[in-house]
C-alpha cells in the first residue's frame, strides 16, 4: 500500500532521536541502575552482558551503551514513553526493528522480568524484535538464551 500510495509514507514510519525517550521518561536512570545492580548480583546476566559486548573492548562506556539500548527499547515496547501525537495518531503497536540480531541482555531482562513491566501495556509486540536483515520476527515469549 505504501509503495503504491506514497502519501501514506509520512504516516507509516516515524523517527525520533533516541534521546527523546531518555529525556521524557523519569524512570530512565532508575532502570539503568536496576540493570547495573543486576550485573553484580546475577552472574548469568553478567555473562549475557559480556557476551553482548564480546567484539568490543570490555569497558564502562560499552557496557553503559548496551544498558542504555536495553532500557530505551524496553521503555518503548512497554509503552512507558508517550510519543508526540503529531506522529502517532493511534498508538496501536510499537515494534523495534534493527538490521541484525536482538540484544541478549534485552531478552534476558524481559524473560526474567528484571525491569518493571507496564501492566497497562497493549502493545502486541511488547516481547518482539524484528531482524530486518533476515526478515524475521523474534518473539521473546518463544525464545530462551540457549538459542
Amino acid at each position: 500500500m505504501i509503495v503504491k500510495k506514497r502519501e501514506f509514507i509520512s504516516q507509516a514510519i516515524h523517527f525520533l532521536p533516541w534521546d527523546y525517550t531518555i529525556l521524557n521518561v523519569p524512570c530512565f536512570d532508575a532502570f539503568i541502575n536496576i540493570l547495573k545492580s543486576s550485573i553484580t548480583t546475577d552472574p548469568k546476566f553478567s555473562t549475557v552482558i559480556n557476551d553482548d559486548v564480546a567484539n568490543r573492548e570490555q569497558n564502562d562506556g560499552n557496557i553503559d551503551f548496551l544498558l542504555e539500548e536495553t532500557v530505551v527499547t524496553h521503555l518503548i515496547r512497554e509503552q512507558m514513553v508517550s510519543f508526540p501525537k503529531t506522529l502517532v495518531k493511534k498508538d496501536t503497536f510499537r515494534l523495534i526493528v534493527y538490521p541484525g540480531t536482538y540484544i541478549e541482555a534485552d531478552l534476558y531482562q524481559f524473560i526474567n522480568k528484571i525491569l518493571p513491566q507496564n501492566k497497562d501495556c497493549t502493545n502486541p509486540f511488547r516481547a518482539a524484535y524484528y531482524d530486518f536483515s533476515k526478515k524475521i520476527l523474534c518473539d521473546f515469549y518463544k525464545m530462551d538464551l540457549s538459542q
